[in-house]
């Protein structure tokens, strides 16, 4: 009897095994959530920031003429413009196989009017003219650049208007 009592009140040796399986299973827990972030995408960060481009609007010609003149470079193929410019509905690509260009970077002049668009001189798209020639004054215009990549949602890295 004395020997079962004098083991209940002086053995402290069971603590370490508990705290030890404790800590195992917490260590498995937290590798187990990081192997599962990564499996699963949640750690992935390849996605690449949408791209920044300083763009100076500006009517001539009655051409609402886009001139690239800083910020990052991005992908043309990705890349489409869509609004309105006097009155008329525009979206094209901008396609680098119709302009010969693979990417937009500062130096590059985009020039839409109310029947087609031109990229560096290169024409682009033919769409609803309002009077066939191109000759329409351009009063009101929006406008805006959506970059669409294949593995990421698109976003709207350039917007402007005349108002």
């Amino acid at each position: 009897m004395q020997r079962i009592k004098s083991m209940l009140q002086d053995d402290s040796s069971a603590v370490s095994p508990v705290i030890g399986v404790i800590l195992m299973v917490a260590i498995t827990v937290i590798l187990a959530a990081v192997i599962a972030s990564f499996v699963l995408g949640l750690g992935d960060s390849s996605n690449d920031p949408a791209p920044t481009p300083t763009i100076d609007a500006s009517i001539e010609n009655n051409n609402l003429t886009l001139d690239v003149t800083g910020g990052d470079d991005f992908d043309a193929s990705v890349a489409t413009i869509q609004g309105t410019v006097g009155g008329s509905e525009v979206e094209f690509d901008l396609d680098a196989g119709r302009a010969n260009l693979d990417e937009v970077t500062a130096g590059d002049t985009i020039r839409i009017n109310t029947t087609d668009a031109t990229i560096n001189g290169q024409t682009v798209t033919t769409s609803g003219a309002v009077d066939g020639s191109g000759s329409t004054p351009i009063e009101e215009w929006e406008i805006e650049i959506v970059w669409n990549p294949a593995d990421q949602n698109s976003e709207i890295i350039y917007s402007d208007s005349s108002s």
